[in-house]
């Protein structure tokens, strides 16, 4: 089948894609000894996206990187697209130096996981132009080293995390799927948020939601999405409660931070459903309301 990231590709060159995620469930089970935290979370791809492209360059040149959309800090060697060029390279073997053209549209800091979705779309690109035939475990050995949420976005779909993350079990779900996503105007450090993730009292489970999931009836938005780390973001960030007070109560949808956040979502039944709810979001926060499905339904096929 297709991969319907991949949008244009030749011998030196593979365009296409990178779909950002939600965290539908996301409990915070302990701290683990490497520093990380054990986690059982529920992942979801959705039609937000970067576009990224990658091109092959000649030996003499060096890894390089070209950005446009919305701003990304830190030096071009820090992000995550050509780090992912370089884990390619210890994990999985030689390949030549890459220009990555990322225009992005996902919001750093957002919880959406668009920096780590680039990093896989770039190790996905590479396996394609050395001709590495689907995802070994060489593959997977690099997209762990780039990131927890990167072995994710090399499977895609949806899936249930475990471990840091990065222990994927797929999941069907029960029909397709649509949201309303809040893209606030702050953006929220992942390191921060876990600092202060509370670590005592019961855990939610997440067998019982994805038992729902996979249950689920087309038309129907999906039950029960959780996140433990909301209470934690709000510590960091003050606009987040009153922002997540303001859409719950003009929409009457249960909104629930994706990620470590900044952004959050509500599940709807329909693209009216959703757009009427988007239309009673009314003053007191800058938020960017967009309306988005489960990757993939109408993904073009790629051109030669």
């Amino acid at each position: 089948m297709p991969d319907p990231r991949v949008r244009s590709l030749s011998d030196r060159h593979v365009a296409g894609v990178a779909p950002a995620k939600l965290n539908l469930f996301l409990e915070v089970l302990h701290r683990r000894p490497d520093g990380y935290h054990e986690v059982r979370t529920v992942l979801h791809e959705i039609d937000l996206a970067d576009e990224v492209s990658v091109e092959l360059r000649p030996a003499a040149a060096r890894d390089s990187l070209e950005l446009a959309g919305i701003p990304v800090d830190g030096p071009p060697e820090e992000n995550l697209a050509l780090r992912a060029a370089e884990a390619f390279r210890r994990f999985v073997g030689a390949a030549p130096p890459v220009h990555v053209r990322l225009l992005k549209r996902i919001p750093p800091g957002s919880g959406m996981g668009g920096g780590s979705s680039d990093a896989a779309f770039v190790l996905r690109a590479l396996a394609t132009l050395r001709g590495i035939p689907g995802s070994p475990v060489p593959l997977a050995a690099a997209a762990r080293e780039v990131g927890s949420d990167v072995p994710f976005f090399l499977a895609g779909g949806s899936a249930l995390g475990g471990g840091r993350g990065d222990e994927l079990t797929p999941i069907e779900i029960g029909g397709p799927t649509r949201f309303l996503v809040a893209l606030p105007s702050f953006s929220l450090s992942t390191a921060r948020v876990y600092a202060h993730v509370d670590l005592i009292g019961p855990r939610a489970d997440v067998s019982s939601f994805v038992e729902g999931m996979r249950k689920g009836t087309r038309g129907q938005p999906v039950p029960g999405c959780f996140n433990r780390l909301e209470a934690a973001a709000a510590i960091v960030e003050p606009r987040l409660r009153p922002l997540l007070s303001l859409l719950r109560s003009s929409t009457g949808a249960p909104w629930t931070m994706t990620g470590s956040g900044s952004a959050l979502f509500a599940p709807m039944g329909s693209a009216d459903e959703a757009e009427a709810a988007a239309r009673r979001v009314t003053g007191g926060h800058p938020v960017e309301l967009r309306v988005v499905n489960g990757f993939g339904a109408e993904a073009a096929p790629a051109r030669r």
